[in-house]
């Protein structure tokens, strides 16, 4: 028996957010994960 792995490549909307608490309460309200992006901050 063979096995073939189908890729398919998905493009993906990012919604970013400066408001930590209100996309914490999305993230939250939908089950999903929070990606805190660090580098883009100000020094």
């Amino acid at each position: 028996m063979q096995s073939t792995i189908i890729a398919q490549e998905m493009n993906m909307a990012v919604n970013w957010s400066k408001d930590v608490d209100q996309a914490f309460a999305a993230a939250k309200e939908r089950d999903r994960a929070v990606l805190l992006d660090f580098s883009a901050a100000p020094a």
